[in-house]
């Protein structure tokens, strides 16, 4: 009996194989390619575009909620508006500022490298206190990566001075 146990012990075909040991591998690499996630360059730049077009809408916005309501100390005089910096380069830049206190802006922003900026209207867009946009403002500005392959459309209305955003494809 003391042979025969010894004899199971060493029996060349209790391990793995080397068939077995290439399956698990083979499902390990399936398991983690179906749930780590893959990003590419294309859907970085993508969500990129995005994000800095809905930060652009956001901080129109939040000028003319400043305009609207008095702004940060409460004067209901003051006009707010968001200017932009060197448009269509590698630093382009908006600031918010309350007029006539361009020294000290209340927000600046600069685009992430590979974001730009393009807005055929004008550089900077003023808000009253009903929140309606100056008399010559409006227009849009396209906020688009490098390659021109996503393109976001940021708009003011002029009239209503209401801020829209929309995928160009």
């Amino acid at each position: 009996m003391g042979g025969r146990s010894l004899r199971h012990r060493n029996n060349p075909e209790s391990g793995f194989t080397i068939v077995e040991l290439m399956l698990v591998l083979v499902l390990i690499v399936i398991l983690v390619k179906m749930f780590v996630p893959h990003y590419d360059r294309g859907a970085i730049t993508k969500h990129e575009i995005y994000s800095t077009a809905h930060d652009l809408g956001a901080d129109l916005r939040y000028a003319r909620r400043l305009s609207v309501g008095g702004g940060v100390a409460g004067n209901t005089n003051k006009v707010y508006y968001l200017k932009f910096y060197t448009v269509g380069s590698a630093t382009d830049t908006w600031r918010i500022y309350e007029d006539g206190d361009e020294a000290n802006p209340i927000k600046s922003v600069t685009v992430l490298n590979g974001v730009r900026l393009f807005s055929t209207d004008t550089p900077s867009i003023y808000f009253d206190s009903a929140g309606s946009p100056g008399a010559a403002v409006g227009g849009k500005i396209d906020v688009f990566d490098e390659d021109d392959l996503y393109r976001w459309s940021v708009s003011v209305v002029k009239n209503t001075g209401k801020v829209e955003l929309h995928e160009i494809h």
